[in-house]
């Protein structure tokens, strides 16, 4: 019998040597010893030796043919123990060679081993979604995101409604600015100091019943101008408005930059608790709101004048506190919600706090920096104007118009950095979705991982929102301001509050 020491091959297979002939049926321990410890390609590299040595066995006949088989050789149709034992030669139109090249034969490797890795990140995400969605089951007050809960919410108010309108058919009420004119003379007698501030309050209180006319009207129309837009939200698809939400971030992001600052550290702070809490909120706020609009039109004794109508401002104010708290069925709920949302909105402020320390770090670098350079070229012609009475307030001047001016030109500079971050970002988002619009209506069969339409069309996008930024100095024109304009108040508020809140 010939040693069966196996030799490694250039591909760094095992390829052991032939085995002796033996009789029919029986094996030698050359044959037995040449089988692989393993099944499969040896090596990590065994995908080469399939597309260059590698061929399959021959298919094995029938009679003397089939008894004369090595079993080696026979084990290869086995597919879960093949062999690296080189076979006789075969015909070459069986033989397979699918790779004419290592150059191929590598290449094939690569995106194999591609393939196995995207399986493996896909069924990674799906397990990401599933946990995600596992945990977002457990957040608190989760359910009142659901069809059925939106579904109910339609349903109560369209059956508060038509149980307004049937009351109001029956019962005669005050104008407005009086009935809360009697709100701010009841809540006058509560306020500290008793009778005596409700004395001071009094001159006042057309006038303050008329701003909360104003205010109260201005709500009524803003809520239903945001309810309008979140249905148009649901009603539009996804792609729809991510194209909306990037133009915007193109035109407008350098103008609004603390107010996307703020959404998206909302977004990134773990946005869902807060969320689900301000629907408990809101489910609370609603369901009071319809409890007060009831009881405005309640008449009790029949005479055709609403109840309510009828009573001092005080015990107006008294009424309406027990009604609210009678109709808030789960206070300890309530707390919780308000806590979460709470807590929530000092995430935000505290990351937006360190974005304007930043800015204002920025402006006292550069005014220590320069201040000496300052004071040597604008000290000399002042104190030339100025009387030597006057003369000593010169480096305070000089000192406080530098730290002025390199507050106002840091915060154009971080403007001009928003512009350009949220022009690319959202050129980018706006070209990529507007691409997938366009491929899902059949417009277009472009693959946006292989085109460079979306490139293009984001770099447009963005070089016109930042040049349309900067030509306006991070400002609205005309009608913009008017529209945008409770933006504006959102932007305004959030930089007081981080400034001075």
């Amino acid at each position: 019998e010939q040693s069966s020491a196996a030799q490694p091959d250039m591909f760094g297979s095992s390829k052991p040597a032939e085995p002796a002939q033996a009789p029919a049926g029986q094996p030698t321990a050359a044959a037995d010893s040449a089988r692989p410890a393993s099944g499969g390609d040896a090596g990590s590299f065994g995908w080469i030796g399939r597309g260059f040595g590698s061929t399959p066995a021959p298919a094995a006949g029938t009679g003397a043919a089939a008894a004369s088989t090595p079993p080696a050789a026979a084990a290869n149709g086995d597919p879960a123990r093949k062999q690296s034992v080189r076979q006789p030669a075969a015909d070459p139109s069986a033989m397979q060679m699918p790779f004419k090249t290592l150059a191929e034969a590598m290449e094939a490797g690569r995106k194999e081993t591609q393939l196995k890795e995207s399986n493996q990140w896909q069924e990674e995400k799906v397990e990401m979604n599933k946990k995600a969605a596992e945990n977002e089951a457990d957040l608190p007050f989760a359910q009142l995101d659901s069809a059925g809960a939106w579904t109910s919410r339609t349903t109560e108010a369209e059956e508060h409604a038509e149980a307004v309108r049937r009351k109001q058919a029956l019962v005669r009420r005050d104008p407005t600015a009086k009935r809360l004119e009697k709100y701010v003379d009841g809540l006058g007698d509560r306020m500290p100091g008793g009778k005596d501030t409700a004395a001071k309050i009094k001159p006042l209180t057309p006038a303050l019943a008329y701003c909360l006319t104003g205010m109260f009207y201005a709500s009524k129309y803003i809520g239903m101008a945001l309810g309008m837009l979140w249905n148009l939200w649901l009603m539009l698809p996804q792609n729809v408005m991510r194209i909306v939400y990037g133009v915007a971030l193109c035109f407008f992001g350098g103008t609004f930059a603390m107010a996307i600052a703020a959404s998206e550290a909302f977004f990134a702070a773990g946005w869902r608790r807060a969320y689900y809490s301000s629907l408990l909120i809101y489910d609370e706020a609603r369901h009071v709101s319809y409890a007060i609009e009831l009881d405005d039109y309640e008449d009790v004794d029949r005479d055709g004048i609403a109840d309510v109508d009828q009573i001092t401002g005080n015990e107006l104010v008294q009424r309406k506190t027990i009604l609210a708290m009678a109709t808030v069925k789960k206070p300890d709920e309530l707390q919780t919600a308000v806590a979460n949302v709470w807590s929530a909105y000092l995430g935000v402020l505290a990351v937006l706090r360190f974005k304007f320390a930043k800015i204002t770090a920025f402006a006292v670098a550069i005014a220590q920096s320069t201040q000496f350079v300052w004071l040597k070229l604008l000290g000399p012609p002042l104190s030339m104007v100025m009387s030597k009475k006057t003369q000593h307030w010169i480096p305070v001047i000089i000192d406080s118009a530098i730290y002025g001016l390199a507050f106002i030109f840091s915060w154009y500079l971080n403007a001009f950095i928003s512009a350009v971050v949220s022009g690319l970002r959202g050129g980018t988002m706006a070209s990529h979705h507007l691409l997938m619009f366009t491929n899902d209506r059949g417009w277009t069969e472009l693959n946006v991982d292989d085109t460079m339409v979306d490139e293009a069309m984001a770099m447009l996008l963005a070089a016109a929102g930042i040049f349309f930024q900067i030509s306006t100095m991070f400002s609205l024109p005309f009608p913009l301001n008017l529209l945008l304009f409770p933006l504006v108040l959102v932007d305004l508020f959030i930089h007081w509050q981080v400034q001075f809140g």
